[in-house]
């Protein structure tokens, strides 16, 4: 947000307290401040004491049915089915949206697959939300 002088200005969302953005060092105050901040470190206390740091999904049981996950085959590269299972691999591990837009994610996809595309954490975020809700109503449905 800005302040009344034009400041880009950021703020804690466990203290509400603010900090000014810098153009080179986005959030550098604000991780600074997180490693004292009281209320961050409670609600981080209590969310480790549970062994939950993410709410977790279960619909993918630990024994994964063979059908459920066919097996390689020839044929064309389809990109909206990599999308699909990029959302299942992000729900299944708990990895945050922002994974898909790493060089490392995208060197190593490339390289499998020379005609991947990137995606943002936005689309990603997107299709884990169709996944989840397909999902949904197929355990509705049982």
């Amino acid at each position: 947000m800005k302040d009344a002088d034009g400041v880009m200005k950021i703020s804690c969302i466990h203290c509400k307290r603010m900090y000014t953005k810098s153009k080179t060092a986005a959030r550098t105050q604000l991780h600074r401040h997180l490693q004292s901040c009281a209320n961050y470190l409670k609600a981080k206390a209590d969310k480790s004491k549970d062994g939950l740091l993410q709410t977790q999904l279960g619909f993918v049981s630990s024994s994964v049915d063979p059908s459920a996950c066919p097996s390689l085959y020839v044929g064309k590269f389809d990109m909206e089915k990599m999308k699909e299972s990029v959302a299942h691999w992000i729900m299944m591990h708990e990895h945050p949206f922002s994974i898909v837009e790493e060089k490392g994610f995208n060197l190593m996809q490339r390289r499998g697959m020379p005609e991947w595309r990137g995606m943002t954490r936005n689309t990603a975020k997107a299709y884990c939300i169709n996944v989840y809700e397909s999902e949904k109503k197929k355990l509705k449905s049982l």
